[in-house]
């Protein structure tokens, strides 16, 4: 059973004071939810790299065909907002070997949560810090980060330079390879993801 509660949230305004609020929950912390025997409970302190973590597990499982682009959407919107259900569930699923398992728990979060707003996937020649020439990585990583601030989920799609800086780029791992056709032949190619805090 599940009770729908309203959470109380506390934020920062933008004239640097702090205020509790219940609207929604727009930009502000959980700072304690109710639920269900359970009763009153604090959010789970979020390693460093869970959300991250929780991101790549997701698009993994979409590409096994586990989730479904709109599942996948839903989760990584619900991961970026910091979901104590959904933290809580990839604590649990993190070191399982069952993939559908791991799926249908991760799922079993979403029952209640709201659907996410845009996702925008940016693709570009050059993102800052992994790869720059001139000023359009500044550009790309700057509206990225504007598009994240206002809840937007937000991608970027770079090519996999050799010169590029792997040590800004996260979690590192290859997701799927795939033939593409190229003057008269196949090139086998690979698609790769990670995370970069820009």
């Amino acid at each position: 059973m599940h009770a729908e509660v309203q959470m109380v949230f506390m934020g920062q305004m933008p004239q640097g004071h702090m205020q509790w609020d219940n609207n929604d929950g727009n930009n502000w912390q959980v700072m304690a939810e109710l639920c269900h025997n359970e009763g009153l409970i604090l959010p789970p302190d979020v390693p460093k790299g869970a959300v991250s973590g929780l991101l790549l597990l997701l698009q993994a499982l979409k590409l096994q065909g586990l989730l479904t682009v709109q599942q996948e959407e839903l989760l990584r919107h619900l991961a970026c907002q910091h979901d104590t259900r959904l933290l809580r569930a990839y604590d649990t699923v993190r070191n399982w070997s069952d993939d559908a398992a791991a799926a249908g728990l991760l799922l079993s979060q979403t029952m209640f949560a709201k659907r996410p707003g845009l996702h925008v996937v940016h693709v570009a020649s050059e993102m800052v810090p992994i790869a720059k020439v001139g000023g359009l990585g500044d550009v790309v990583t700057s509206l990225a980060k504007a598009h994240q601030a206002s809840g937007t989920l937000v991608e970027i799609i770079v090519p996999k330079y050799d010169c590029c800086n792997y040590s800004a780029i996260e979690y590192l791992r290859q997701l799927v390879s795939f033939p593409v056709a190229w003057d008269g032949g196949v090139i086998n190619t690979h698609a790769w993801c990670g995370v970069v805090e820009g």
